[in-house]
């Protein structure tokens, strides 16, 4: 069987401790408003590597194709 406890604080410490909380909530909410923000970053961050990494990829198969042909030509030449 279950046992129950009550207690009784004075007002004040209530009152207290009431405070207590509402600044607790606040903080937390404080706290989940910054982490949409970080993660909004993330993303964006994520999106813009994303690109970085296509450019490069486009860029590193055009130098490839340029040192084909002149190693072709090289090559001839030679």
């Amino acid at each position: 069987m279950a046992k129950i406890l009550t207690f009784e604080i004075p007002e004040s410490e209530a009152k207290e401790f009431e405070a207590m909380l509402g600044n607790l909530h606040n903080e937390m909410q404080k706290s989940f408003e910054i982490m949409k923000k970080d993660q909004r970053e993330i993303e964006r961050l994520r999106e813009e590597s994303r690109q970085i990494k296509q450019n490069t990829d486009k860029i590193a198969e055009q130098t490839r194709k340029v040192l084909d042909q002149l190693t072709e030509k090289w090559l001839k030449a030679a």
